[in-house]
């Protein structure tokens, strides 16, 4: 009888849908808000389709058209079907961004053709378009469709020009997202603003991060740590910013802006003597000097004085949008957990929203809650003087630590089910995609759901993009099983790898994605990944995957297949992703028989596993070397573009350089190689020299059969591998070397 009433529940709440609910009523009313007329929608389509396919194609033989009536469900859907005798696609959609995601249907499921990070490959050249057998309908199973974190911004963004976001814009829209972050620029409202308040030029580049630690900045974690920014980099940003969100606006994709949190420059208690301030606590080490930021206590009117000047600043530079971000405790505790104290630090972040812009929507990330600190009462009290409606929290990693089922979906406030996968932007392989394939529609029939959205909040991209693929496609599709779930992993490999040079993708290619994907994207265990990116000593832990015999042979079959794709530079991205992971895998059993070594004082067994582990290391970078891709230089390169002149670049180079390495501070070891990547050049300098002198430290070690001094070890790698490394102007190869499948 108990299993009737909760399907009969679940039941119910299927087929009133989300639409019924009266809290989402004003979120639908934003989301469904277009600032221009349908013929531009339509034309801005047609633009991203020439700029897609334009070099393979007419785009004459697309049509596009808008219809905000063709679903009565207020979900977003298309429509696809052949048109004048099938010469032409007629693409029918709610609305500019779901007509791009009903193109990009079109070129992933009926032309082999697909858009990625990594490059696009597109299928097109024929003169006549693919036919489709019948007419498609799909409409989305939620209203938002979110992408990005605060953190991508600096683990992803950071030196982008204009002509990488507009390619990542089209990504977005190509994949039916429809709100994202607009996080660019957020510090240059700050600026009149503190300048109106009295403070001086000193004490405001005082207050900023460098442009790699921004997203911290953001949060109320740093301040001034890899800065000051200089004043062309304000500008810089502005301009990349008033680009991005016009073309948000054009394609209908809704942005969140920034807003004032409570965090301001510490020397305002010279400014306002007499009002009320908290100190942040000192984050991951940091200390005082670069966290613990100032907080403008939320009692005090000060806060809604200045949340207000800051908020107005930045709709008039960028316009209302009606979505925007304020994150309060990231990783932080509040001074008092009393809850009358936790529901006026809301109220008041939401009061200097809506002063000045009456219908504004606070996006919160649910990160906050990680801390064991947030139990029931407190979330509750945190949340109540929001009005229903009116917040949408972003459960930000709910594949693994979701907070919807402990919170009672958040006491009715919508929230977003994302999955966050991703830390640092590190570019090791890992995942578990039957988790991906399940989980959401779970959170769809919880009891009393609150869910209005799926989203992407990855910290970094460019790495993993089958499982972002495939959670792109939850926005639409049931949970697949296993014959489902194959097919789909054909239909995947043949619009990544296929073109008119290559063999066919055909059933032994799936067999071996689904082998390899079937051992490494089974886990979630992300705290060990990388063990040779990690500041070598002897309590490493490796990654022990259970049936690395089928992963191997599944790479060799794949290796074997290698020379039907050479001319998919897609296939050799992955032969590439592949390969640095089996070698990664070879150099953690190695360390394992090292530290066996080691406790057995056997020298001459250590010397040699430890040379192994080198050649090893050696072999990654020269793969690594071979596709532009993976190298450090672009980064780097990136980075100092950005710079005016050498000091700027220096700067620029600096904050690069460091986040990739040391993160931080030596005090900072929390984040030490947080954001590491298997990238040519930075395994070469950077990896291969750290593990090199830890090797020759113990072997002096056994050599006088004294213990390791670890205190010795560890500045011998700060001063003589890792500092170096953050401090050098050694310029690195921008292009590729050597042939990858000879290699």
């Amino acid at each position: 009888m108990a299993y009737i009433k909760v399907f009969y529940c679940i039941l119910i709440v299927s087929v009133i849908g989300i639409s019924a609910l009266p809290k989402t009523k004003h979120l639908r009313e934003k989301l469904k808000s277009q600032k221009y007329s349908k013929k531009e929608y339509e034309s801005a389509v047609m633009d991203l389709i020439n700029r897609i396919v334009g070099k393979h194609h007419n785009v004459n033989d697309f049509i596009v058209v808008i219809d905000e009536n063709l679903s009565a469900d207020n979900m977003d859907t298309f429509e696809l079907e052949m048109v004048n005798n099938n010469k032409k696609l007629q693409i029918k959609a709610t609305n500019a961004v779901t007509a791009a995601w009903g193109f990009n249907h079109y070129l992933k499921y009926y032309t082999n053709s697909s858009v990625f990070w990594s490059g696009k490959n597109i299928n097109l050249d024929d003169p006549k378009l693919p036919v489709l057998p019948q007419k498609v309908r799909i409409t989305s199973k939620d209203y938002v469709r979110f992408y990005q974190n605060v953190c991508t911004y600096s683990y992803s963004y950071v030196w982008w020009d204009w002509e990488r976001w507009e390619y990542e814009i089209d990504w977005m829209a190509l994949n039916g997202i429809n709100m994202v972050y607009a996080q660019t620029a957020a510090e240059y409202p700050w600026i009149k603003v503190l300048e109106d308040l009295g403070f001086t030029r000193e004490e405001i580049d005082s207050f900023f991060a460098g442009p790699a630690y921004l997203a911290w900045f953001r949060m109320g974690n740093l301040k001034k740590f890899g800065g000051p920014l200089p004043q062309s980099w304000h500008l810089d940003q502005l301009d990349l910013q008033l680009k991005i969100i016009a073309r948000y606006d054009e394609l209908g994709i809704k942005y969140v802006l920034p807003a004032f949190a409570g965090f301001v420059p510490d020397q305002i208690t010279r400014l306002y003597p007499n009002n009320n301030f908290t100190k942040a606590s000192d984050w991951i080490g940091f200390n005082c000097n670069f966290s613990c930021l100032t907080m403008v206590d939320p009692l005090d009117p000060l806060f809604t004085k200045i949340g207000s000047a800051y908020n107005n600043e930045v709709i008039k530079l960028f316009g209302s949008s009606g979505f925007y971000s304020a994150d309060v405790f990231n990783e932080m505790l509040p001074k008092s957990a009393d809850l009358d104290y936790l529901a006026v630090v809301n109220q008041a972040v939401f009061n200097s929203l809506t002063k000045v812009d009456s219908e504004a929507i606070w996006v919160m990330q649910g990160w906050v809650f990680n801390q064991p600190f947030w139990d029931m009462p407190r979330v509750e009290a945190f949340l109540s003087r929001i009005p229903l409606g009116r917040l949408l929290i972003l459960d930000l990693y709910a594949e693994t630590l979701p907070h919807f089922n402990e919170f009672s979906s958040y006491f009715g406030h919508n929230f977003v089910w994302n999955m966050l996968h991703n830390f640092g932007g590190a570019n090791g392989i890992f995942g578990d995609i039957q988790k991906i394939n399940t989980l959401p529609d779970q959170a769809r029939v919880f009891p009393n759901s609150s869910m209005v959205g799926v989203g992407l909040t990855m910290e970094g991209i460019n790495q993993n993009e089958i499982m972002y693929d495939f959670m792109i496609d939850k926005t639409f599709r049931a949970t697949l099983n296993e014959s489902e779930f194959n097919d789909w992993v054909l239909k995947y490999a043949a619009r990544r790898y296929s073109n008119s040079k290559t063999a066919q993708v055909d059933n032994e290619i799936q067999s071996i994605l689904s082998r390899i994907i079937g051992v490494i994207y089974r886990t979630y265990d992300y705290q060990h990944k990388q063990l040779f990116t990690k500041r070598p000593s002897f309590d490493l832990k490796p990654e022990n995957f259970p049936n690395m015999d089928i992963f191997y042979k599944a790479w060799s079959d794949l290796v074997k297949r290698s020379s039907d794709f050479q001319s998919s530079n897609l296939f050799k991205y992955d032969l590439i992703d592949f390969t640095k992971e089996a070698l990664r895998y070879i150099f953690d059993n190695k360390y394992t028989e090292l530290k066996g070594a080691w406790f057995d004082n056997d020298l001459y067994k250590f010397s040699q596993i430890s040379s192994e582990m080198t050649s090893i290391l050696d072999d990654m970078e020269e793969l690594l070397a071979s596709d532009e891709h993976y190298l450090l230089a672009k980064w780097l390169n990136e980075a100092k573009s950005k710079g005016l002149n050498s000091d700027e670049r220096n700067l620029y180079e600096f904050n690069a350089r460091s986040q990739l390495t040391l993160w931080g501070l030596n005090s900072t070891n929390e984040v030490f190689d947080y954001a590491c990547k298997a990238w040519s050049g930075l395994v070469a300098d950077y990896y291969i020299p750290r593990w090199n002198i830890f090797f020759t430290e113990a072997k002096k070690s056994l050599l006088r059969g004294i213990p390791i001094d670890l205190d010795v070890v560890i500045e011998n790698l700060l001063v003589n591998a890792e500092l170096p490394f953050i401090f050098s102007k050694k310029e690195y190869p921008s292009q590729a070397k050597g042939d990858t499948f000879s290699i």
